[in-house]
Protein backbone atom coordinates (compact mmCIF):
# COMPACT_ATOMS: atom_id res chain seq x y z
CA UNK A 1 0.00 0.00 0.00
CA UNK A 2 1.45 3.77 -0.79
CA UNK A 3 2.41 5.46 1.94
CA UNK A 4 0.18 8.22 3.00
CA UNK A 5 1.28 11.85 3.40
CA UNK A 6 0.26 14.91 5.00
CA UNK A 7 -0.77 17.72 2.42
CA UNK A 8 2.45 19.54 3.33
CA UNK A 9 4.67 18.45 -0.05
CA UNK A 10 8.29 18.95 1.10
CA UNK A 11 10.07 18.30 4.57
CA UNK A 12 14.03 19.64 5.20
CA UNK A 13 16.10 17.75 7.03
CA UNK A 14 19.13 19.01 8.54
CA UNK A 15 21.89 16.77 10.47
CA UNK A 16 23.94 18.67 13.01
CA UNK A 17 26.39 17.70 15.82
CA UNK A 18 28.82 19.77 17.97
CA UNK A 19 31.14 21.83 15.48
CA UNK A 20 27.75 22.00 13.38
CA UNK A 21 25.51 24.45 15.47
CA UNK A 22 26.15 28.04 16.50
CA UNK A 23 25.58 31.14 13.99
CA UNK A 24 26.53 29.36 10.90
CA UNK A 25 23.30 27.03 11.62
CA UNK A 26 21.30 29.62 12.83
CA UNK A 27 21.99 31.41 9.28
CA UNK A 28 21.12 28.14 7.59
CA UNK A 29 17.64 27.54 9.37
CA UNK A 30 16.79 31.10 8.90
CA UNK A 31 17.62 30.44 5.29
CA UNK A 32 15.56 27.07 4.83
CA UNK A 33 12.39 28.91 6.76
CA UNK A 34 12.64 32.62 4.40
CA UNK A 35 11.41 29.92 1.34
CA UNK A 36 7.95 30.43 0.01
CA UNK A 37 6.29 27.72 0.29
CA UNK A 38 8.29 27.40 3.49
CA UNK A 39 8.44 23.42 4.15
CA UNK A 40 9.08 21.19 7.13
CA UNK A 41 11.60 22.10 8.78
CA UNK A 42 13.51 18.75 10.90
CA UNK A 43 16.77 19.14 12.80
CA UNK A 44 18.39 15.60 13.26
CA UNK A 45 20.87 16.33 16.77
CA UNK A 46 23.14 13.54 16.17
CA UNK A 47 24.05 13.30 19.73
CA UNK A 48 25.49 17.00 20.22
CA UNK A 49 27.31 17.83 23.18
CA UNK A 50 25.55 20.65 24.05
CA UNK A 51 21.82 20.60 23.59
CA UNK A 52 20.56 22.12 20.06
CA UNK A 53 18.32 24.76 20.08
CA UNK A 54 15.97 25.36 16.67
CA UNK A 55 13.68 28.53 16.03
CA UNK A 56 10.26 28.88 15.67
CA UNK A 57 8.94 26.68 12.73
CA UNK A 58 11.32 23.90 13.32
CA UNK A 59 10.95 20.66 14.78
CA UNK A 60 14.14 18.83 16.86
CA UNK A 61 14.48 14.92 16.71
CA UNK A 62 17.33 13.83 19.45
CA UNK A 63 19.39 10.39 19.11
CA UNK A 64 21.18 9.87 22.32
CA UNK A 65 24.08 7.50 19.88
CA UNK A 66 26.12 9.14 17.46
CA UNK A 67 25.17 7.81 14.14
CA UNK A 68 27.02 7.63 10.89
CA UNK A 69 26.03 10.45 8.22
CA UNK A 70 23.89 7.78 6.55
CA UNK A 71 23.00 6.51 9.66
CA UNK A 72 21.12 10.07 10.33
CA UNK A 73 19.87 10.52 7.43
CA UNK A 74 17.91 7.38 7.22
CA UNK A 75 17.20 8.45 10.91
CA UNK A 76 15.44 11.52 9.94
CA UNK A 77 14.08 10.42 7.08
CA UNK A 78 11.75 7.68 8.99
CA UNK A 79 10.90 10.51 10.32
CA UNK A 80 9.51 12.63 7.55
CA UNK A 81 5.99 11.97 6.65
CA UNK A 82 5.81 14.90 3.17
CA UNK A 83 6.20 13.65 -0.14
CA UNK A 84 9.35 15.00 -0.96
CA UNK A 85 12.45 15.07 1.53
CA UNK A 86 15.17 17.43 0.92
CA UNK A 87 18.62 16.75 2.83
CA UNK A 88 20.56 19.88 3.94
CA UNK A 89 24.04 20.26 5.06
CA UNK A 90 24.00 22.95 8.32
CA UNK A 91 26.62 25.05 6.88
CA UNK A 92 25.10 25.55 3.69
CA UNK A 93 22.57 28.36 2.91
CA UNK A 94 19.66 28.47 0.43
CA UNK A 95 19.16 30.31 -2.10
CA UNK A 96 16.26 32.51 -2.21
CA UNK A 97 13.43 30.88 -4.54
CA UNK A 98 15.01 27.60 -4.22
CA UNK A 99 11.88 25.37 -2.90
CA UNK A 100 9.38 26.75 -4.94
CA UNK A 101 11.81 26.53 -8.32
CA UNK A 102 12.40 22.85 -7.20
CA UNK A 103 8.67 21.72 -6.29
CA UNK A 104 7.65 23.78 -10.03
CA UNK A 105 10.15 21.43 -11.63
CA UNK A 106 8.85 18.20 -10.06
CA UNK A 107 5.19 18.70 -10.84
CA UNK A 108 3.01 15.74 -10.51
CA UNK A 109 4.96 13.58 -12.50
CA UNK A 110 5.02 10.36 -10.25
CA UNK A 111 8.35 8.84 -12.50
CA UNK A 112 10.34 11.79 -10.74
CA UNK A 113 12.10 10.85 -7.99
CA UNK A 114 15.00 13.32 -7.95
CA UNK A 115 14.76 17.34 -8.67
CA UNK A 116 18.62 17.97 -8.23
CA UNK A 117 19.60 21.70 -7.90
CA UNK A 118 22.54 23.86 -9.15
CA UNK A 119 24.86 24.28 -6.38
CA UNK A 120 27.16 28.14 -6.24
CA UNK A 121 30.79 27.68 -4.39
CA UNK A 122 31.14 30.17 -1.52
CA UNK A 123 34.62 30.25 -2.19
CA UNK A 124 35.36 31.50 -5.66
CA UNK A 125 31.57 32.87 -6.55
CA UNK A 126 30.95 30.50 -9.45
CA UNK A 127 28.50 28.16 -10.49
CA UNK A 128 29.80 24.89 -9.07
CA UNK A 129 31.41 22.36 -11.34
CA UNK A 130 28.74 19.81 -9.88
CA UNK A 131 26.65 18.40 -11.71
CA UNK A 132 28.19 19.01 -15.03
CA UNK A 133 25.83 20.41 -17.28
CA UNK A 134 27.05 17.90 -20.07
CA UNK A 135 25.86 14.96 -18.01
CA UNK A 136 22.54 16.54 -17.53
CA UNK A 137 21.01 15.46 -21.18
CA UNK A 138 21.84 11.84 -20.31
CA UNK A 139 19.27 11.92 -17.60
CA UNK A 140 16.49 11.19 -20.10
CA UNK A 141 17.97 7.63 -20.77
CA UNK A 142 16.83 6.43 -17.20
CA UNK A 143 18.91 3.18 -16.90
CA UNK A 144 21.85 4.55 -18.89
CA UNK A 145 22.23 7.48 -16.72
CA UNK A 146 21.52 5.53 -13.40
CA UNK A 147 24.92 3.22 -14.09
CA UNK A 148 27.04 6.07 -15.63
CA UNK A 149 26.07 7.30 -11.94
CA UNK A 150 27.80 4.36 -10.56
CA UNK A 151 30.92 4.86 -12.21
CA UNK A 152 31.21 8.31 -11.03
CA UNK A 153 28.59 10.63 -9.27
CA UNK A 154 26.62 12.27 -11.65
CA UNK A 155 24.29 14.69 -8.98
CA UNK A 156 23.91 15.80 -5.49
CA UNK A 157 21.27 14.51 -3.33
CA UNK A 158 22.03 16.91 -0.81
CA UNK A 159 19.76 20.10 -1.53
CA UNK A 160 17.79 17.87 -4.28
CA UNK A 161 13.92 17.14 -3.69
CA UNK A 162 13.94 13.44 -3.06
CA UNK A 163 10.83 11.23 -3.18
CA UNK A 164 10.52 9.99 0.48
CA UNK A 165 9.02 6.86 -0.44
CA UNK A 166 11.45 5.48 -3.02
CA UNK A 167 14.25 6.78 -0.49
CA UNK A 168 12.61 3.93 2.06
CA UNK A 169 11.63 1.31 -0.03
CA UNK A 170 15.26 1.70 -1.69
CA UNK A 171 17.43 1.16 0.96
CA UNK A 172 18.37 5.05 1.87
CA UNK A 173 21.86 5.73 2.58
CA UNK A 174 24.63 3.63 3.19
CA UNK A 175 25.87 3.74 7.12
CA UNK A 176 29.04 5.68 5.76
CA UNK A 177 30.79 8.91 6.69
CA UNK A 178 30.97 9.44 3.33
CA UNK A 179 29.65 8.67 -0.32
CA UNK A 180 26.17 7.67 1.47
CA UNK A 181 24.78 10.61 -0.35
CA UNK A 182 26.21 8.79 -3.90
CA UNK A 183 24.71 5.52 -2.75
CA UNK A 184 21.29 6.17 -2.46
CA UNK A 185 21.29 8.19 -5.67
CA UNK A 186 21.84 4.98 -7.33
CA UNK A 187 19.09 3.69 -6.02
CA UNK A 188 16.89 6.62 -6.53
CA UNK A 189 18.01 6.92 -10.40
CA UNK A 190 17.41 2.94 -10.98
CA UNK A 191 13.92 3.73 -9.98
CA UNK A 192 12.67 6.71 -11.51
CA UNK A 193 13.78 9.61 -13.21
CA UNK A 194 16.28 12.50 -12.62
CA UNK A 195 15.28 15.90 -13.42
CA UNK A 196 17.17 19.49 -12.80
CA UNK A 197 16.13 22.92 -11.48
CA UNK A 198 16.24 25.75 -13.51
CA UNK A 199 18.84 28.01 -11.45
CA UNK A 200 20.94 27.48 -8.36
CA UNK A 201 19.45 26.33 -5.10
CA UNK A 202 22.40 25.73 -2.43
CA UNK A 203 25.35 27.94 -1.65
CA UNK A 204 28.15 25.72 -0.99
CA UNK A 205 30.32 26.82 2.23
CA UNK A 206 32.90 24.65 2.95
CA UNK A 207 33.25 24.10 6.96
CA UNK A 208 36.87 23.47 8.61
CA UNK A 209 35.14 21.18 10.95
CA UNK A 210 33.12 18.91 8.04
CA UNK A 211 33.84 15.40 7.09
CA UNK A 212 34.93 16.41 3.73
CA UNK A 213 37.83 18.44 5.08
CA UNK A 214 39.40 15.45 6.08
CA UNK A 215 39.05 13.41 2.92
CA UNK A 216 42.55 12.90 1.32
CA UNK A 217 41.60 12.98 -2.41
CA UNK A 218 41.52 9.48 -4.16
CA UNK A 219 41.88 7.24 -1.50
CA UNK A 220 38.48 8.55 -0.09
CA UNK A 221 36.71 8.31 -3.32
CA UNK A 222 37.87 4.72 -3.92
CA UNK A 223 36.21 4.08 -0.64
CA UNK A 224 33.41 5.26 -1.79
CA UNK A 225 33.31 4.06 -5.13
CA UNK A 226 33.17 0.58 -3.55
CA UNK A 227 29.91 1.51 -1.62
CA UNK A 228 28.54 2.50 -5.25
CA UNK A 229 29.56 -1.03 -6.35
CA UNK A 230 27.92 -2.19 -3.31
CA UNK A 231 25.10 -1.08 -3.46
CA UNK A 232 24.71 -1.65 -7.14
CA UNK A 233 24.99 -5.21 -6.43
CA UNK A 234 22.85 -5.57 -3.74
CA UNK A 235 19.83 -3.56 -5.52
CA UNK A 236 16.88 -5.89 -7.25
CA UNK A 237 15.98 -2.62 -8.83
CA UNK A 238 19.74 -3.11 -10.60
CA UNK A 239 19.46 -4.97 -14.09
CA UNK A 240 20.78 -8.61 -13.89
CA UNK A 241 23.56 -7.75 -16.67
CA UNK A 242 25.14 -4.77 -14.13
CA UNK A 243 24.98 -6.88 -11.20
CA UNK A 244 27.43 -9.35 -13.12
CA UNK A 245 29.52 -6.94 -14.25
CA UNK A 246 31.00 -5.60 -11.00
CA UNK A 247 34.89 -6.10 -12.16
CA UNK A 248 33.95 -3.78 -15.06
CA UNK A 249 32.72 -1.13 -12.85
CA UNK A 250 35.58 -1.27 -10.91
CA UNK A 251 37.71 -0.87 -13.57
CA UNK A 252 35.97 2.19 -14.74
CA UNK A 253 35.75 3.63 -11.47
CA UNK A 254 39.78 3.55 -11.15
CA UNK A 255 39.81 4.83 -14.57
CA UNK A 256 37.56 8.39 -13.18
CA UNK A 257 39.66 8.25 -9.88
CA UNK A 258 43.29 7.66 -11.10
CA UNK A 259 42.85 9.23 -14.53
CA UNK A 260 40.44 11.69 -15.50
CA UNK A 261 40.18 13.49 -12.25
CA UNK A 262 44.29 14.26 -11.92
CA UNK A 263 43.78 14.97 -16.04
CA UNK A 264 41.13 17.24 -15.32
CA UNK A 265 43.20 19.05 -12.79
CA UNK A 266 45.93 19.43 -14.72
CA UNK A 267 44.12 21.48 -17.31
CA UNK A 268 44.18 25.43 -17.04
CA UNK A 269 41.03 25.94 -14.97
CA UNK A 270 37.39 27.00 -16.45
CA UNK A 271 35.36 29.70 -14.94
CA UNK A 272 31.38 28.56 -14.83
CA UNK A 273 30.21 32.01 -15.19
CA UNK A 274 26.45 32.43 -13.86
CA UNK A 275 24.15 33.09 -16.32
CA UNK A 276 21.17 35.71 -15.25
CA UNK A 277 18.55 32.61 -14.98
CA UNK A 278 20.66 31.10 -12.21
CA UNK A 279 20.58 34.39 -9.85
CA UNK A 280 16.63 35.06 -10.77
CA UNK A 281 14.03 35.32 -8.07
CA UNK A 282 11.56 32.06 -8.59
Amino acid sequence: MPRPYEREELTVVVPVWDDYTGPVLEETLASILAQRPRPRLLVFDNASEAPVVVPEGATIVRTDRRLSIGAARNAAVADVTTRWTMLWDADDFMLPGTVADLLVCAGTDRSIVVVAAGILDGTTGQRHHWPRRWTMPLARLRRTYALLHVVSSLFPTTGALLRTDVVLDGGGFADAEGGDDWVVGISLALRGRVVFGRGLGRLYRHHPGSVSADWTGSRDISRHAALARARLAADPAAPAFARGALPAFRLAQALVIYVLRPVSRCLPARRHELRPSDHVER
